[in-house]
C-alpha cells in the first residue's frame, strides 16, 4: 500500500507494467494542471496589462468586466467528468 496525501494506491497486487502506467499517467494529469494554471497566469495578466493602460476588458454582449477570479480553466483534452458520470 501506498499512501499520497489522501489517495491510497494498492500497489502490492500492482505489477511492475502497472506502476510504469499510473507514473505515466499520472506525469500527463500534472502536465495538463500545470498549462491550466499558465493559461489562468496568462489571463490574469493580460487582464492586469490591460487595466494598467487605463482599460477594461468587458462582454460585448453583457457588459460584464472581465474578472480572471470569476473563471476557471477547464481541460476539454483530460477528462470531462460530467459527461462520464452521465456515460457510466
Amino acid at each position: 500500500m501506498m499512501r499520497i496525501g489522501g489517495v491510497v494506491f494498492n500497489t502490492d497486487d500492482m505489477t511492475l507494467k502497472d506502476v510504469d502506467i499510473l507514473i505515466k499517467e499520472l506525469r500527463a494529469v500534472r502536465a495538463r494542471k500545470a498549462t491550466a494554471n499558465d493559461c489562468k497566469t496568462m489571463l490574469r495578466n493580460t487582464v492586469n496589462f490591460a487595466k494598467n493602460e487605463g482599460m477594461t476588458l468587458c462582454s460585448r454582449m453583457t457588459g460584464e468586466i472581465l474578472n480572471p477570479d470569476d473563471w476557471d480553466v477547464y481541460d476539454e483534452q483530460m477528462h470531462c467528468t460530467h459527461s462520464k458520470e452521465v456515460d457510466g
